[in-house]
């Protein structure tokens, strides 16, 4: 699956992934936002299954609710997450290491994520604080 300038929020499942679930599979997330979703597991994006890979590149994968951290992989061998850089990666845990290996994506972050709502425009959208300077225009 290609996620390309999405805004993935506001899902909810009772086991893992609230906004994605890659199982036994590719997925492509890039210049988007995960954010506002529940899971007990890999409440942002969950990737499941030997050989399964997940790639983020230029994203924002935070402010997800639930026991389990934004980005989370299942401990089947092989299964991997890419950074292809410049991403906001908010809670982290053990499967962070693609993210922390790129000197461009911040880690443990909050990016002052608000919920999807109106803000004026011609649709919903997340609004962006500018909290220290992490996300630009």
């Amino acid at each position: 699956v290609n996620v390309l300038n999405s805004t993935i929020s506001g899902n909810e499942t009772v086991a893992e992934g609230g906004g994605i679930m890659n199982f036994m599979g590719v997925a492509n997330v890039h210049y988007s936002t995960v954010t506002d979703n529940t899971a007990t597991l890999g409440a942002g994006i969950a990737s499941l299954n030997a050989n399964t890979t997940t790639t983020v590149g230029a994203s924002i994968v935070a402010d997800n609710n639930g026991a389990g951290d934004d980005v989370e992989l299942m401990g089947l061998a092989n299964d991997t997450f890419v950074s292809t850089g410049f991403n906001i990666i908010g809670t982290t845990g053990p499967d962070i290491d693609a993210f922390t290996d790129d000197s461009t994506t911040l880690t443990g972050q909050d990016p002052g994520i608000s919920v999807l709502d109106d803000f004026g425009g011609t649709a919903v959208a997340t609004e962006l604080a500018e909290l220290a300077g992490l996300v630009q225009d």
